[in-house]
């Protein structure tokens, strides 16, 4: 249990957090507004085969816990509550009780309350980075950036903004070549979110940016390859194109499973901005 009753001190500091959490309760709760990150862990669909309509929206990519809201039929658990209360202490600022509802908590429950921290974070607004001071303090106290949510999927790929993740893989426990249980990469996850900022700061940790993985649990893509296929989303896409064409350990040879390199692919799909900015680096390699 998150308050054991071990002394008189832990009595009163239960009466004091769920005065504090009924004060709380009352706060609106507000979605948070990733605006460049459509939904989940940033997970494409079934299908990467974009459409030939440049000016579509941005295709819908599988959803994860964290944007699936709980179903009323399912009791919420003592982890999960306690993890609200701290949102919702957070996002009022309210980092008292914060620190008081961590320090009463085991390493396992730190792990607990972590895991759904970050699968419900983006419910709750923030004045002033509250949330990442929030997650800062709890892997401070020892909880595990290395976790799993309720899926399987690793904390690190649920991380929804290139801020909340550059937190959990600073921590020097954070393991960033982790895969998700489908097989794709940090990358590629980053990638299929269009989350350029992710990619940027993913390559510049080290991320190969030649490693393959499977992001829609059926093919397997090239992160080059990836973003060319999505690079008719000229806004987010085309600085991620860019980023990983301007990396010094690119290989523009490599060939996908229809054997195809990754500027084939570009002509292939019609991929008209992509194809220009490959020329205009003099990387195009059109068939004779």
């Amino acid at each position: 249990m998150y308050y054991k009753k071990k002394s008189e001190r832990r009595n009163a500091m239960k009466i004091y957090f769920l005065a504090a959490f009924i004060l709380l309760a009352g706060c609106t709760l507000v979605q948070n507004d990733d605006s460049y990150e459509p939904s989940g862990s940033g997970t494409p669909s079934a299908s990467l085969q974009p459409s030939s309509d440049t000016s579509a929206s941005r295709p819908a990519l599988q959803s994860s816990p964290q944007s699936t809201p709980q179903s009323s039929a399912q009791p919420i658990t003592e982890g999960e509550q306690a993890a609200r209360s701290l949102l919702e202490a957070a996002s009022s600022n309210h980092f008292d009780v914060v620190e008081a509802i961590i320090e009463e908590s085991e390493i396992k429950e730190l792990d607990e309350l972590l895991k759904y921290v970050l699968t419900y974070w983006h419910q709750y607004s923030y004045k002033n980075q509250e949330d990442l001071q929030l997650v800062s303090l709890l892997l401070e106290k020892g909880a595990d950036p290395n976790g799993v949510d309720d899926d399987g999927t690793p904390l690190l790929f649920i991380a929804r903004t290139a801020d909340m993740l550059k937190v959990l893989a600073e921590d020097e426990r954070a393991d960033l070549n982790v895969i998700s249980p489908h097989g794709s990469t940090l990358l590629l996850s980053a990638i299929g979110s269009y989350n350029s900022e992710k990619v940027d700061y993913l390559l510049q940790r080290g991320a190969d940016p030649n490693d393959e993985g499977i992001p829609n649990d059926q093919e397997k893509w090239s992160p080059l390859h990836l973003a060319v296929a999505f690079s008719d989303r000229v806004e987010w896409v085309m600085p991620i194109v860019e980023s990983l064409l301007n990396h010094k350990d690119i290989d523009l040879t490599k060939v996908d499973e229809e054997n195809r390199t990754p500027y084939e692919l570009a002509v292939e799909l019609e991929k008209y901005e992509a194809m220009e900015l490959f020329e205009k680096k003099g990387l195009g390699n059109p068939a004779e």
